[in-house]
């Protein structure tokens, strides 16, 4: 057998000493290297760089955020970038205990794109003379015009409890006040009804009688409307009954930023005519949470919590999934029909 000697202990000891003399002499911290300063028109970069040490890396952290090196001592780091100047400290630590950090400042910049002055024609009718009142629609007109003024810098023109003239003489003032490089956002909540024989949608303004078309505002009205308004874009935001027979379907998929970048661009110099519709050929709920239509509310929170210039396409992907996750309806958007479409879209500039 093996027998154990006085000395085995200490020879176990003096091999720690020799590991921690070993650690002191190591007093060199990593090398972060790193590009200069980023400058970026997008809301998402890919940081590269590298660390170099004679030790073992155990710890990279960007921003106190634990990151894995790749075993060539190389990283890529994927974030996301708030506007102006984003600054990320990244620490990298080898086994010794040495410690290096090095700071990056990523610029990102607004996107250059000539968007021109925006309006808004904000519809909002609760007070029917012959029809059931609605609850909602014009606690959603105020928050609506509140977030495109305060948040978007709308010029809004507010319209509750809008008689058929109201509607019709508002829009008179737009086609001949607005110019061509403008924008225009039309959102109206008010009953809608469908034709049964004819298919056309119609909105309903507060005299609006069931029974009698007279003072009815048809899709047709709306759509001669919108094709002599001479604003560049036109989007109509549309809460009510059977909006959808305003629209028909299409969808565009935009992959990666620089094909969004490319997109914008391009679209923004189109002439567009689209609605964002709260249901297709179907009855939408009025009322919903916290004081607004289901519709409305998914609508708010989008335009509340986005922070990028963004299409109204792309706008409608969020609202779209809260509806449908809240209520027995689904949103539509699309180009609207003989109204003047030129493959553009309503652009979402926040302040």
């Amino acid at each position: 057998g093996f027998e154990t000697r006085p000395g085995d202990a200490p020879l176990a000891e003096e091999t720690q000493t020799a590991t921690r003399g070993q650690q002191s002499d190591d007093k060199q911290a990593p090398r972060i290297n790193l590009p200069p300063k980023l400058v970026t028109e997008g809301p998402k970069i890919d940081i590269a760089g590298s660390v170099a040490d004679d030790s073992a890396i155990v710890d990279l952290f960007v921003n106190e955020r634990r990151f894995t090196l790749h075993s060539d001592g190389s990283f890529r780091i994927h974030q996301r970038l708030k506007l102006g100047i984003n600054t990320f400290a990244i620490s990298a630590t080898d086994e010794w205990g040495n410690k290096a950090v090095k700071r990056i400042d990523i610029e990102r910049k607004r996107l250059d794109l000539a968007l021109g002055a925006y309006h808004a024609l904000v519809i909002g009718n609760n007070e029917y003379a012959d029809l059931p009142n609605l609850k909602t629609a014009v606690a959603d007109a105020e928050a609506v015009s509140r977030v495109l003024q305060e948040r978007y810098g709308f010029t809004v023109t507010k319209l509750i409890n809008a008689t058929r003239y109201d509607v019709i003489g508002a829009m008179s003032d737009l086609r001949a006040s607005l110019s061509f490089d403008t924008n225009l956002l039309i959102y109206y909540a008010v009953h809608g009804v469908i034709d049964p024989v004819t298919e056309r949608g119609y909105w309903l303004p507060v005299e609006a009688e069931q029974s009698n078309p007279a003072n009815w505002v048809s899709n047709d009205d709306i759509t001669d409307m919108l094709k002599a308004i001479p604003a560049r874009h036109i989007l109509v935001i549309a809460d009510s009954c059977y909006s959808g027979t305003l629209v028909r379907a299409a969808s565009v998929a935009i992959e990666t930023w620089e094909d969004r970048r490319d997109w914008l661009k391009r679209i923004v110099e189109k002439r567009s005519r689209t609605a964002l519709a709260s249901g297709g050929l179907e009855p939408v709920a009025d009322a919903g949470s916290g004081g607004h239509s289901v519709f409305a509310a998914a609508l708010l929170s989008a335009l509340e919590e986005n922070s990028e210039i963004i299409e109204a396409q792309e706008l409608f992907a969020p609202v779209r999934k809260a509806v449908v996750l809240n209520a027995n309806q689904t949103p539509v958007y699309s180009d609207i029909r003989l109204a003047g479409h030129d493959g553009g879209d309503f652009i979402f500039s926040p302040n």
